[in-house]
Formats: structure tokens, sequence, C-alpha cells
């Protein structure tokens, strides 16, 4: 099984770092993605952001388990989807 499937098979904690600049009107997020085990960031994984006004991000986590910071002028959820790489 490759490092990728046990990945996703482990339950992934998610440490949202967001902020919102609402003088601006302007909504932006990103995510840390660790392992729960070891509470390590996760390089490489594929993700998906969707951002409240429907602009969807791919892209793969930074050295430091980092995604790329989505941005949004409605607020609401921003929703982080793991997918597989192909789909990037």
């Amino acid at each position: 099984m490759t490092h990728y499937k046990i990945v996703l098979l482990l339950m992934f904690s998610f440490m949202i770092q967001g902020c919102s600049d609402t003088s601006h009107g302007i909504y932006r997020s990103d995510f840390v993605i660790k392992h729960p085990l070891s509470n390590q960031p996760l390089s490489g994984v594929p993700y998906k952001i969707i951002s409240p006004d429907g602009t969807i991000i791919k892209g793969k986590t930074d050295k430091n388990g980092l995604t790329a910071e989505a941005t949004s002028k409605k607020p609401g959820e921003f929703i982080l989807t793991l997918i597989p790489a192909g789909e990037l």
C-alpha cells in the first residue's frame, strides 16, 4: 500500500489557520495538514479548497504542511478536501 493511501486511511487532524479582513470585505483561510499521531506537518499532500464564493484552488501542501491561502469576498466556510494527485 502506498504512503499516500496509508495517509488517507488515517484520520487527519486539521489545524485551521485563517483570518478575515472585514474592513475590506475580504475573507481568507489556509490550512496546515498534520499527521494525527505524530502531529508532524505532511508535505506534498494534494488538496482542493472551495471558498464561499465558489472559487476552487488545487495544489499540494508545502514542506510545512501548509496549503495556499484561499480568499473570498463572501463570508462562509472554506472547504478543504484531500484529492488524488491525478486530479491536480
